[in-house]
């Protein structure tokens, strides 16, 4: 079976898309069917760990984020079978990255596939309290497993 290569994508890769990226795999870690990575769509922390506050609390579920931040290339559509959007704001950022339609079906925001949150955007913490980080990964948490399920079945 083809291993399917997944990529998270948020503005910095800092906060949102480095927590999608370690959650997804602590939830796949006895799964050989998923490579994992993430990227930002700025360039504004390469090559920098996450941010502090996501550190701390994916610490606290003993969940890893040992990615450095870099950014989305255009060589990713390529690459990645899917690629996961944190917000709508960086989906279009990435639907503007190419005129190839066929690589923006690749496209799709964290929540498309979840019951609750279908395509809801989930909220960049950067700026906010450890109390928004914790928020923020909870409901990583909640639509990554949702999402695990839907892709288990492709």
């Amino acid at each position: 079976m083809k291993q399917k290569k997944i990529l998270f994508v948020c503005l910095g890769n800092i906060c949102r898309s480095p927590a999608a990226e370690g959650i997804f795999k602590y939830l796949t870690k006895d799964s050989k069917e998923f490579h994992v990575e993430s990227r930002g769509t700025s360039a504004f922390h390469v090559g920098s760990k996450p941010s502090k506050n996501m550190l701390e609390v994916a610490e606290k579920y003993n969940i890893k984020l040992d990615s450095f931040s870099a950014p989305f290339k255009d060589c990713d559509f390529e690459d990645f079978d899917y690629i996961f959007a944190a917000d709508s704001s960086v989906l279009e950022n990435l639907k503007k990255s190419t005129l190839e339609e066929d690589l923006k079906k690749k496209l799709h925001l964290y929540t498309a596939f979840s019951k609750l949150y279908k395509n809801e955007d989930i909220l960049d913490p950067y700026y906010g309290t450890k109390e928004d980080y914790k928020k923020v990964f909870n409901l990583l948490l909640e639509i990554l497993e949702e999402l695990k399920q839907y892709l288990l079945t492709k």
